[in-house]
């Protein structure tokens, strides 16, 4: 996805390059957000076809929305039915989980891919409340030093949480309140690990 981002910057320039980038998302929803989940709930085979466009990474669709969301001047209209589909997707994802589950007796997790329309439609949501927030009421500085945390935080959390997390706590994927704080924790200490690393000299350069 980084070495794409040099070839896809020049899209962002003017109306005609963003009319790709939508399209771009388009496709990418249609073949790893829709169709991938259907064959998944309803067992039937992906033709070649599509198999070649699937090959694409998925998560592309979070960096272009991203940006084309970031440029955008959403209605309030607009942002409330987003915002209404988002918590919709979580109730189907986790009532389809749960339901299939209970029947199955064991573990359905068709909806839990993070490219599926359901994940996008939540990123999405999550996305524009953040961003139509008004910071201002807040303390600056803080919400300065978290965002110059972001980077960091992404690149080093997997490895915080799959060496320290899992490790002390070998239950964590299946406890519920885990799940739900785990998180916060996660994020708390990542915040606190590159904080660290930024005031390490030669190394505060792997997160700028």
């Amino acid at each position: 996805m980084y070495c794409l981002i040099p070839i896809l910057s020049p899209l962002t320039e003017n109306k005609e390059g963003r009319n790709i980038l939508w399209g771009i998302v388009i496709v990418i929803a249609m073949f790893k957000s829709i169709l991938i989940p259907l064959s998944n709930i309803f067992g039937f085979t992906i033709p070649e076809i599509a198999s070649n466009f699937i090959e694409i990474n998925g998560y592309l669709i979070f960096v272009i929305l991203g940006y084309l969301l970031s440029v955008m001047d959403v209605s309030r209209v607009k942002r409330i039915i987003i915002y209404i589909i988002g918590i919709l997707s979580v109730i189907i994802r986790y009532g389809y989980t749960y339901c299939m589950s209970i029947n199955a007796n064991m573990l359905i997790d068709h909806l839990f891919d993070y490219t599926s329309l359901l994940s996008v439609f939540l990123a999405v949501s999550v996305f524009l409340l953040i961003k139509n927030i008004s910071w201002d009421k807040l303390n600056e500085k803080s919400v300065a030093v978290l965002a110059s945390c972001t980077m960091g935080v992404y690149l080093i959390h997997i490895q915080i949480k799959y060496t320290i997390f899992n490790t002390i706590f070998p239950f964590a994927q299946t406890n519920l309140i885990y799940r739900i704080l785990g998180t916060f924790c996660l994020y708390i200490l990542s915040i606190i690990i590159v904080l660290l690393i930024k005031k390490m000299p030669i190394i505060n350069k792997v997160v700028p």
